[in-house]
């Protein structure tokens, strides 16, 4: 069986990794969110689970993560929330969209 998924985030950009997982049938377990505001009537099907500090509750050996933030200029967010889980022992899980077209000399590492 594989892992379930937690987001951690819920904009514009996990929105779109949540359609990709989706259409690959990833097990989305729920979305973490520290602004609640952003929880909205489109979550219904995505189960809010809380703020990060929740996904400590997951074993790492039974979840995998997606970074829903997107990325800003001279923000490092992104990467402490990267930093963060990876030195708790969590693995991020890579998405590539089905319509995206990369190069044939990209190596992407699963």
């Amino acid at each position: 069986m594989s892992k379930g998924c937690i987001i951690i985030g819920f904009g514009g950009h996990s929105r779109l990794l949540i359609e990709i997982l989706q259409d690959h049938n990833k097990h989305i377990l729920g979305v973490t969110e520290i602004n609640k505001d952003l929880i909205d009537q489109s979550a219904e099907t995505i189960k809010f689970l809380g703020d990060d500090d929740v996904i400590l509750d997951y074993s790492s050996n039974k979840v995998s993560l997606v970074n829903g933030l997107g990325h800003l200029p001279r923000e490092t967010v992104r990467e402490d929330i990267y930093n963060r889980f990876t030195s708790e022992g969590f693995l991020f899980t890579n998405l590539i969209h089905s319509s995206a077209i990369v190069s044939k000399k990209i190596h992407l590492e699963t």
